[in-house]
């Protein structure tokens, strides 16, 4: 997940680019497993930016 946070502050990638380089075989498992381990979805989280 850490990774998945330096990709997200990146800004340059895609949040199906992550999940996918990550090994994640759909999206929607990367953003479930973010969301339970960040509490805040990793949309959310790049809105935000931290």
């Amino acid at each position: 997940m850490k990774k998945a946070v330096e990709l997200l502050n990146e800004m340059k990638y895609s949040i199906n680019e992550i999940s996918e380089y990550l090994g994640y075989s759909h999206p929607n498992n990367f953003a479930r497993a973010f969301k339970s381990y960040y509490n805040v979805s990793p949309s959310e989280y790049k809105k935000v930016g931290s």
